[in-house]
């Protein structure tokens, strides 16, 4: 099941959130944080889980991986390329 990150995406602090979650500040302490900058009753649509938070992280933020899946397809690529100027 794929999550809704659509409570993230039009926040109006989506890019402080996001900015937060890249450099490494845990999701737990995002969660905090919105709680503590959000914390009257009518603004509780504004306060995001740290469930939510981490589930974006792994989906979204993996720039490990994003990295590695790039550098391998200019790899190919570029192989590709090198085996098409002897044909």
């Amino acid at each position: 099941m794929v999550a809704d990150f659509s409570k993230i995406l039009s926040h109006p602090d989506k890019d402080e959130i996001i900015s937060k979650l890249v450099t490494g500040i845990k999701p737990r302490d995002v969660s905090d944080w919105l709680k503590l900058k959000y914390s009257d009753k009518e603004q509780g649509h504004l306060r995001i889980s740290s469930k939510i938070l981490q589930d974006f992280v792994e989906n979204n933020l993996d720039l490990y991986n994003v990295i590695q899946n790039d550098i391998s397809g200019v790899k190919q690529n570029k192989k590709t390329l090198r085996q098409s100027e002897y044909d």
